[in-house]
């Protein structure tokens, strides 16, 4: 192998981690709780989703959720649960950080 082909091929693989690493900061953390409006009890088995992704969780027992990894930037956050109405809202997810 040359020289030549081997500098190429090193400044090829730093670049393709660089860009990895990038890819990976670019995500953040929501967290959060679902509960009902009226009486502010929490809800059990909501399902909460990150719009357009596979990124999704289910509410526990203090209706409590953490998504991980959600893209950066404004995302809408669905919940869904047999017997309530279903419910989306936008929040701002900066990189590295969570939004509630």
């Amino acid at each position: 192998m040359s020289s030549a082909f081997r500098r190429l091929l090193a400044s090829a693989l730093l670049l393709t981690g660089a860009t990895s690493a990038s890819a990976q900061t670019a995500t953040g953390t929501v967290t959060g709780s679902v509960v009902e409006r009226q009486s502010g009890r929490p809800i059990e088995g909501v399902q909460v989703r990150v719009v357009g992704t596979q990124r999704g969780a289910q509410t526990d027992q203090a209706g409590q959720f953490r998504l991980i990894a959600v893209p950066a930037g404004a995302v809408s956050i669905s919940t869904q649960r047999i017997g309530y109405g279903a419910s989306t809202r936008v929040v701002a997810v900066t990189a590295g950080g969570t939004a509630t």
